[in-house]
């Protein structure tokens, strides 16, 4: 997944629907929720530059030998299925936050279904 968002995976007629089928079918079962990856990857991650504030999965105020760190950066990173939709809402990225929060949706249903 990582690579498909930085370099053409797919040949020109596959391109889109491949990028899609990664991003909303084959993401779940990485653990990561529909539609999230490529807001998170390269739209906040790589824009954001890893910075404690502004970077949901920046890992700058942790420290790495600290148990109760690694509990909270943990419950914070699960808690990006609020928070992502709610920083692309709030940059403007409209599309971006729609699909973040439908595949969100869809993500925690499944979950609940499941459980």
């Amino acid at each position: 997944m990582h690579y498909s968002e930085h370099r053409r995976l797919f040949k020109a007629p596959y391109h889109t629907v491949g990028k899609h089928l990664l991003n909303f079918v084959i993401s779940p079962f990485l653990g990561i929720p529909c539609g999230f990856y490529r807001l998170h990857h390269v739209v906040m991650h790589h824009v954001e530059n890893n910075f404690f504030e502004s970077d949901l999965s920046s890992t700058e105020s942790y420290q790495r030998d600290d148990f109760l760190h690694f509990i909270h950066y943990y419950l914070k990173y699960n808690a990006s299925v609020l928070m992502l939709p709610a920083w692309a809402l709030q940059r403007e990225h409209y599309d971006l936050f729609a699909k973040a929060a439908g595949g969100g949706f869809v993500w925690l249903s499944t979950m609940y279904v499941f459980w």
